[in-house]
């Protein structure tokens, strides 16, 4: 009996500290005093009211926020959990990266010493080509120093004769105008390689190839002296025989040569294309055209007068 009555006292003092006691104050209204009353009364009822809010938040809301502070510590754990394995799976690609990173930069090493040992090559080999090149077109020319050209002939005129050498000194010696006996010896005469133009078309060239360089010059110079050559009514032009690239480079220093014509300046052209201009007594040389032209910009004309350019 004695336990049971010190639990029941001890359920009745927790209880009087979660809800206090109820003020038992009677209320005797009478009809002088009834407004004080009712204010009396409202006030105890504030209070009551906010003492048991206050008791019902202060038990229950630690219990919430406790609850809810778990849930989202636990969500935190998780998601940590979950950046610490994508962190990890990053790890493991960023090591793979930087090992293949490495792979391809030893490979970029040797490719570049790979890259730098062919343009050596390269330029190696432009250098031999070029000078290779260069020994073809002096080969080349030099197996024609002996050709000459002649333009303006008609097709058919060498018919009735016995050969084309025949013909062509037959043709020298009527447009040059040699003396009797004078004759050179040409190994052939033919026609360029092509179809047979037809009527009114510009006729094939003849290529002549002499036994002797100096026989050669020697008709080359007979040409020049002439001037205008002209058979049959015809004008007829006799050139040294070089291949396409020569004549290219020739061709270069036309307005050059005719400079030094207006100047009256004399020049003659080397092999393979060097211009050699005499200017006060002194021969100057020049490989490059536009070097030539500013050169002969700074000449005065000669003293026997300029001459008009063709």
């Amino acid at each position: 009996k004695t336990k049971y009555k010190k639990r029941k006292e001890k359920k009745e003092n927790v209880n009087k500290k979660k809800y206090p006691p109820q003020n038992k104050t009677s209320y005797k209204l009478n009809q002088n005093d009834n407004k004080t009353a009712v204010t009396q009364v409202l006030s105890e009822l504030r209070e009551f009211f906010f003492s048991y809010l206050f008791l019902f938040v202060s038990e229950s809301f630690p219990v919430f926020y406790k609850n809810a502070v778990a849930s989202d510590v636990i969500g935190i754990r998780s998601n940590v959990a979950m950046i610490k394995s994508d962190l990890n799976a990053l790890t493991l690609r960023l090591t793979s990266v930087e090992s293949r990173v490495e792979v391809l930069e030893s490979g970029d090493v040797d490719k570049v010493a790979r890259i730098d040992r062919l343009e050596e090559d390269i330029a190696y080999q432009s250098r031999f080509t070029s000078d290779l090149w260069d020994r073809l077109q002096d080969l080349e020319n030099r197996s024609r120093r002996n050709n000459i050209r002649v333009l303006g002939v008609p097709e058919g005129s060498e018919e009735g004769f016995p050969s084309g050498p025949a013909f062509l000194m037959s043709l020298l010696q009527e447009i040059l105008q040699l003396e009797p006996g004078v004759s050179f010896e040409i190994e052939r005469a033919l026609r360029s390689l092509g179809p047979r133009p037809g009527f009114g078309q510009r006729p094939r060239l003849i290529i002549a190839r002499f036994l002797r360089f100096l026989d050669r010059n020697k008709v080359l110079q007979l040409s020049r002296g002439k001037g205008e050559l002209t058979w049959r009514r015809g004008k007829v032009m006799i050139f040294p025989d070089m291949s396409p690239e020569l004549a290219a480079l020739r061709h270069q220093f036309i307005p050059v040569r005719r400079k030094c014509i207006s100047l009256g300046l004399k020049y003659a052209i080397q092999y393979s294309a060097l211009l050699q201009i005499l200017v006060g007594g002194q021969n100057k040389n020049f490989a490059d055209p536009e070097e030539a032209l500013a050169f002969l910009n700074t000449v005065p004309p000669a003293e026997e007068g300029p001459r008009n350019a063709p």
